[in-house]
């Protein structure tokens, strides 16, 4: 079962900010929460924040999700990168990487003695997000944006947050809550989704060797190139089928027969087999990044919009609520790569 961490930041403790809201919103709905405090004296020794945390070591599981803010951020970080832990998910709420940005000539303090291995991180850890803002007095937002670039974490800019603190009326995160637990307005639940799978995709091609990427036969026939295609292929179907819907036509794949699927997966796949590897990841993230603008466009009773033909029915809704051995369809397929290759 999921479980929960809430890590405070520099000078912080459990009883600040939003955390006893969170810790309190996430037991009413029965899973466990903790929030520890980390000795903050002597400069914050990373050593020190390591014991603390050793007690809790037998509740870290890979269903586990860390909340970070500021500083724990990084620590978790570091935990990634000297310990074995696997975990679910990281939410990074006003976290930083570095100080270069405010202490350009200072030494680092030991919680960026060494860099963080984000090739190890990305292994350990399926779904980052990044919540930053405008205003936030100790992080520039090109800097807070960085976070996002190195880990390919979901970017969630919320204006006018500050630092996500009591300081700027941070006493409550329902935002944040809805996000963690998926119980956000369901459009926006599944653009989302949708990120944070294209994300974890992303994450696998990087931790894969150049031989990885040419390994043949990892579902049937298909290599990491035929599986990037068959994704290039059936998001842009999925467009054509929005596109249907929208003028009141129900989409022609709806209802198709199994074989009638196979072979249009083999077709999509071979309509890219003249790519390199790079241009089918190119067509891949192109087709991602038209289908997610085209989602985000949609209006609420368009998303809902259901269109019917005899005994068939269908809507742009249950067309992205498909589950792919439980998973939406592109994490579903980086997890057939990372098990392959033993990298789940």
């Amino acid at each position: 079962m999921k479980n929960f961490f809430i890590i405070h930041g520099t000078d912080g403790h459990s009883q600040e900010n939003w955390f006893p809201w969170m810790k309190q919103q996430l037991e009413s709905r029965g899973y466990e929460c903790i929030v520890p405090d980390f000795p903050c004296e002597d400069g914050h020794q990373l050593s020190k924040w390591y014991g603390e945390m050793d007690k809790y070591k037998d509740n870290i599981t890979e269903e586990t999700i860390f909340i970070a803010h500021s500083r724990g951020v990084s620590f978790i970080l570091n935990l990634l990168t000297d310990f074995n832990y696997k975990i679910d998910s990281l939410y990074m709420i006003g976290g930083f990487i570095d100080y270069l940005w405010q202490k350009p000539n200072t030494p680092p303090t030991s919680f960026f003695a060494k860099p963080f291995d984000y090739m190890k991180i990305k292994k350990q850890c399926s779904r980052f997000v990044n919540y930053q803002s405008d205003n936030d007095p100790y992080i520039p937002v090109e800097h807070g944006k960085k976070v996002s670039d190195v880990l390919n974490a979901r970017y969630e800019f919320i204006p006018n947050a500050g630092h996500f603190n009591t300081a700027a009326g941070y006493t409550a995160f329902d935002v944040l809550l809805d996000d963690i637990l998926g119980e956000s307005e369901d459009k926006l639940r599944i653009i989302r989704e949708n990120i944070d799978g294209y994300n974890y995709f992303q994450n696998t091609l990087e931790i894969l060797s150049a031989d990885e990427l040419q390994t043949p036969n990892i579902l049937g026939h298909w290599g990491v190139k035929e599986i990037i295609a068959h994704l290039s292929g059936w998001e842009t179907i999925v467009l054509g089928e929005i596109e249907q819907i929208l003028e009141d036509r129900l989409p022609d794949t709806v209802g198709i027969p199994d074989q009638e699927v196979d072979r249009i997966n083999i077709e999509e796949v071979n309509k890219r087999k003249g790519l390199s590897f790079e241009e089918t990841v190119q067509d891949w993230r192109n087709t991602f990044k038209n289908l997610h603008e085209k989602l985000e466009t949609l209006s609420a009773d368009d998303y809902s919009k259901v269109v019917s033909k005899l005994d068939r029915s269908t809507s742009i809704k249950e067309i992205f609520d498909y589950r792919y051995e439980g998973f939406d369809h592109t994490t579903a397929h980086a997890k057939q790569i990372r098990g392959f290759f033993n990298k789940e």
